[in-house]
């Protein structure tokens, strides 16, 4: 008997050993600084672009354009000199890192009028998101003023459609022509999606102006046109917002 209870202790004793207690977890206890430069590594992207958001712009594909512009209107010989605000939409591609093609659509006032224009632009890039552009394309005027001299024109009294002499001046302007530009501008990248900046552009336009006072050439049955053109070289100054 005491030899069964020896050989039962000693097989206890040699069974597998307790298993040891798992050691406690290592908690990190964020402090309140810790907790701030966290939050601001969460948000600087939201207030300063990175540099795959500039390379975002420079990638090729489509950019619009929404620009206000302000602008002087120098007319040259018989043409209205005037101020204008308008608004302009520029639809664009950007084939690379050097060069986009677009076309510029402007809206602007004239005196008791507006003024128009659609040109074709390429732009070159030298430099990040510094444009160089050039444009040439289609432009029209609807402007008047009543008070301008007219020179030696006959008005209403006229009998046969014509072009217009030296001395004479039209004192309102319905037609369109020829319109021309160059635009230097440079967008400042917010984000992957968005930017803005100035621009500052001259135009050149030619216009053919039609004047109707009314009348009917009783030889052709139709109204008599006086004709003259007019030309404007501008200045222009404004500020794009853009999207990608």
């Amino acid at each position: 008997m005491a030899v069964s209870l020896a050989l039962i202790l000693v097989t206890v004793l040699a069974g597998d050993p307790a298993p040891a207690p798992a050691p406690a977890p290592d908690v990190h206890v964020i402090d309140e600084k810790e907790r701030i430069d966290l939050q601001q590594t969460d948000n600087v992207r939201l207030s300063l672009p990175t540099q795959s958001d500039r390379d975002a712009w420079a990638s090729p594909g489509l950019r619009v354009q929404l620009g206000y512009a302000y602008g002087i209107l120098q007319g040259t010989g018989p043409a209205l000199s005037f101020r204008s605000k308008g608004a302009m939409f520029r639809p664009s591609v950007r084939l690379d890192e050097y060069w986009a093609l677009g076309v510029a659509m402007l809206y602007g006032t004239g005196p008791n009028g507006q003024r128009w224009s659609v040109t074709a632009e390429p732009t070159f890039f030298p430099w990040r998101q510094v444009g160089i552009t050039v444009g040439l394309g289609y432009g029209g005027l609807a402007i008047s003023d009543p008070n301008a001299s007219a020179g030696r024109l006959r008005g209403p009294d006229e009998i046969v459609s014509r072009d217009l002499n030296a001395g004479e001046r039209l004192t309102s302007c319905e037609g369109s022509a020829l319109s021309s530009l160059l635009r230097v501008e440079n967008l400042f990248v917010s984000g992957a999606l968005f930017a803005t900046g100035p621009f500052a552009q001259v135009n050149f336009q030619w216009t053919r102006c039609q004047v109707s006072f009314g009348r009917i050439d009783q030889e052709t049955g139709q109204q008599v046109l006086l004709t003259q053109w007019w030309r404007h070289n501008g200045a222009t100054l404004g500020w794009w917002f853009a999207w990608r």
